[in-house]
């Protein structure tokens, strides 16, 4: 299932989050388990990347604790990122595992 969520003022679109679940209807349907997101920035296309990879220079503690972290009290919308930054792997201690 892909889903499509935009950020705009009403008359100018900011940026466009993608999600993503892998399984459709199956659960657990959350967010860094089977839902990962990812971020297109409008105005640069050096932001569009899995959400929390956004033209940064960010550290990995960074993508699993911030407030958007892949940790289950961030809600897991960095996951993606973090399953990225990781060389698109999922590592023995990544945050939401199932």
């Amino acid at each position: 299932i892909i889903f499509l969520s935009v950020n705009n003022d009403g008359t100018n679109l900011f940026d466009l989050i993608i999600f993503v679940d892998l399984n459709g209807l199956k659960g657990p349907n959350m967010l860094g388990v089977d839902v990962f997101s990812y971020y297109i920035n409008t105005s640069s296309a050096a932001k569009n990347n899995f959400w929390g990879l956004t033209g940064t220079n960010i550290s990995r503690e960074n993508l699993i604790n911030a407030n958007r972290g892949c940790n289950r009290d961030g809600f897991g919308f960095y996951c993606g990122a973090l399953i990225q930054y990781d060389g698109w792997k999922i590592n023995s201690d990544y945050p939401l595992k199932f």
